[in-house]
């Protein structure tokens, strides 16, 4: 099962999925429902260890896009801006080492992870920091 999160106002706080990914769970979405995307992040993390909670994906080695279209993380993505009420649809490719992200059916872009490793667990991520911001995983 994916988690939903709430944010307090004590500043970034990090949810990420129990179920790592796999070659039959590599695809997952995000709706953004409410909230101000500049303080969204959207990615993935590796061998989470249960201290990232209360940093962003950035900060843990992880790689997202930011709803300002911003890019954290050592890889290549073009920009992506989000804004609420996306869909956000995220496909790992494990033999290419990529992250294809599409917003809403529409926009699509691919981004190329070259540091993820054979043996790195990765799980799907979201890192928020303004109150009242909503995201729900969607399977």
């Amino acid at each position: 099962a994916l988690p939903i999160s709430t944010l307090n106002s004590e500043g970034w706080a990090t949810a990420w999925s129990s179920q790592p990914l796999s070659p039959l769970f590599h695809k997952w979405s995000v709706l953004i429902e409410a909230g101000k995307t500049t303080g969204l992040s959207l990615g993935l993390l590796r061998n989470v260890s249960g201290q990232e909670s209360k940093m962003k994906i950035k900060v843990t080695g992880g790689w997202a896009v930011r709803g300002n279209g911003e890019i954290e993380g050592n890889w290549k993505c073009p920009p992506f801006v989000l804004s609420v009420g996306d869909l956000v649809v995220f496909d790992y490719n494990f033999a290419a080492k990529t992250l294809t992200i599409s917003c809403n059916g529409r926009r699509e872009v691919v981004g190329h992870i070259p540091s993820i490793q054979d043996f790195d667990v990765l799980y799907p991520t979201v890192s928020f920091y303004y109150p009242g911001t909503r995201v729900r995983f969607i399977n």
